[in-house]
């Protein structure tokens, strides 16, 4: 299962114009994040792919978020 996020018409969720596409795949391993730019976790350089952290900062580009557990189903 995948999310997407960006300003495109075929995005989940409408983003900045600047920002480029941004994938969340849930996997086995836990939530990907997949980005056409640079990712920060924390203010820190993750690449382009990286596994999320839940309650951390992400960046990329214009765009921030933090994913956060509900408490009965958390990601893992």
């Amino acid at each position: 299962e995948h999310l997407l996020i960006g300003p495109g018409a075929g995005c989940h969720v409408q983003a900045p114009a600047k920002c480029g596409t941004v994938v969340l795949c849930a996997g086995p391993g836990g939530l990907v994040c997949r980005a056409e730019d640079e990712i920060l976790m924390a203010g820190r350089p993750a690449g382009r792919e990286t596994l999320v952290s839940l309650d951390t900062h992400m960046q990329i580009g214009e765009l921030t978020f933090t994913i956060t557990g509900s408490g009965r189903n958390p990601l893992v």
